[in-house]
């Protein structure tokens, strides 16, 4: 016969959600683990932050620090070339003088700026030439 003390600590002890995390593989049909395991990677992303801005700059939570981190955008800018070709150059804007000076403190890097690609196109209708158009 099982204790009832220890039957109630082995049932609370499977709801846990890192037990059950421990316990399989991250990759599942159902999304609730991934789902889970990113929740808890973000936590913990969180609670580095704070106690690295805590000793940094006291008055600013991590809330406040990656509403700044917010205002960096990746953007695509896709040129076209006269042969039918597309220049995909995939850059981020740079960071305001404030969170420049954020960055810095926490020594952090950005990332280099990748370096072009340029990719062949398929032919569309708006790219056909207008003698094409006529036949």
């Amino acid at each position: 016969m099982i204790p009832p003390s220890y039957a109630s600590k082995r049932r609370s002890a499977t709801s846990r959600v890192i037990w059950r995390f421990v316990r399989s593989s991250i990759r599942t049909r159902s999304g609730s683990k991934p789902h889970i395991f990113i929740a808890f990677l973000a936590y913990c992303m969180q609670i580095t932050l704070t106690r690295r801005l805590h000793a940094l700059a006291p008055g600013l939570t991590a809330r406040s620090a990656l509403e700044k981190f917010a205002a960096v955008q990746m953007i695509d800018v896709h040129l076209p070339t006269t042969d039918g070709r597309e220049i995909k150059l995939t850059r981020y804007t740079h960071p305001e003088p404030e969170l420049q000076l954020l960055i810095d403190r926490l020594k952090l890097r950005l990332p280099p700026q990748p370096p072009p690609r340029i990719t062949s196109t398929a032919v569309t209708q708006a790219s056909r030439r207008s003698e094409d158009l006529l036949t």
